[in-house]
């Protein structure tokens, strides 16, 4: 059994210490965490109260679309808890982009063909890659069943973008300013992202740190606020409308 405290250097965000250091337990973060549990409970029941039966396969997509954004959103909450900031901007960036997908759907579910093209273009796109860089490694077995999967019809076509996603939505606001800015701070390999180890050094040139970040919690909170916010204005925008073209 063990008896002892794991440390951060030896556990890292899985350790006992962290789980001590939590943003939620800091003073100064604690309404904040209020605030955003407040708004999950909303959202959750708020999609929970959904009618189901004749509803529209792409309305029906968009509102599965809407729970993949708010897991998403719970799932950052979590990891900004620990600390793990340029972690939590890539789940994030995911919340906006199933948004997006959400809140094109609900305003036209004819979108929805275009949505499973976006599928058949990237699997298409993956099993191409494979025959072309590892077919070789993989089993007659495995090729089969690849080859099984393959699309069949136009999978040149790319479907439904992210940007045409937010186009149809009327967010192309929050696609160029969270989503891309997501993309570079964060949710991407870049530069940017891994600099927060980096620090400079008194002594010129930098250092090298491993730990948790808190300095970013307030405005990623307030960038998960938002993405809920506004996808529960949607939410609302498309019931009303549902229940006008019924009249």
């Amino acid at each position: 059994m063990r008896n002892s405290v794991s440390k951060f250097k030896e556990l890292g965000f899985l350790s006992d210490q962290m789980q001590e250091s939590k943003a939620s337990n800091q003073i100064q973060y604690v309404q904040d965490f209020a605030v955003i549990h407040e708004l999950c409970k909303k959202s959750m029941a708020e999609i929970q109260e959904l009618p189901n039966g004749e509803i529209h396969y792409g309305h029906l997509l968009g509102r599965s679309f809407w729970w993949r954004c708010m897991e998403n959103c719970q799932g950052s909450i979590i990891l900004i808890d620990l600390g793990m900031a340029t972690s939590a901007m890539s789940t994030i960036r995911s919340a906006w982009e199933n948004l997006f997908y959400a809140c094109a759907l609900w305003r036209d579910p004819t979108l929805v063909d275009k949505v499973y093209q976006k599928d058949k273009f990237e699997l298409a796109k993956q099993i191409a890659q494979i025959q072309k860089y590892s077919w070789s490694e993989l089993s007659d077995q495995s090729k089969s069943t690849l080859l099984s999967m393959l699309p069949v019809g136009n999978i040149k076509d790319t479907g439904l973008s992210v940007f045409e996603a937010a186009k149809n939505a009327e967010l192309l606001d929050f696609y160029c300013i969270s989503y891309r800015g997501l993309s570079l701070t964060g949710a991407h390999s870049t530069a940017v992202s891994a600099f927060r180890a980096l620090p400079e050094s008194e002594r010129g040139g930098h250092d090298f740190i491993v730990g948790p970040e808190f300095k970013s919690t307030k405005p990623l909170l307030a960038n998960i606020h938002m993405c809920l916010t506004t996808g529960g204005k949607r939410l609302i925008e498309f019931i009303e409308s549902s229940i006008q073209n019924r009249i």
